[in-house]
């Protein structure tokens, strides 16, 4: 059976496995992992936990919100350390759809959704934020509403 486990920011995790509830109904193959901002217990100890109750043949799968964030490079780094499961990074709907529906571990076209060219797997940690090679300048192409205030330029 596949074990998914949907990990973000905030609340992210726990509505996306509601509209799964919503369209599929019972999804006890979905589970939920999120990072608060006042979290104390790293994340990993979460899933290391989370994952020790699957039986030994389940392919496990763990879908977090977005490339190179904390939780995404947290779910790499305790892959590398032994534990058995896929990273997929950027999940959405239709993925966690097809994933959830699956009696059989999903591979190559299958694992796409119908309007995807492919989920990215993340093999390491990715860097993020500025002083990277390529990066943009600050504030360069970015809305202003996106902006935090320091970005901003003053007008008076």
């Amino acid at each position: 059976m596949n074990q998914i486990i949907l990990a973000s920011h905030g609340g992210l995790a726990a509505g996306a496995k509601d509209t799964l509830e919503m369209v599929l109904g019972d999804v006890s193959n979905v589970h939920v992992v999120s990072l608060a901002r006042d979290d104390k217990e790293p994340i990993t100890n979460k899933v290391d936990a989370m994952i020790a109750t699957f039986n030994a043949d389940d392919t496990v799968y763990v879908l977090t919100d977005m490339l190179g964030s904390s939780v995404n490079n947290n779910m790499v780094e305790l892959s590398k350390n032994g534990t058995k499961f896929t990273v997929v990074s950027g999940f959405n709907i239709p993925l966690a759809l097809t994933l959830a529906m699956s009696p059989a571990p999903v591979k190559g076209r299958r694992a796409r959704g119908p309007h995807q060219r492919g989920p990215h797997r993340s093999d390491q940690p990715q860097r993020t934020g500025r002083g990277r090679r390529g990066s943009r300048q600050e504030g360069q192409g970015v809305p202003s509403q996106l902006r935090s205030r320091q970005d901003c330029p003053r007008t008076s």
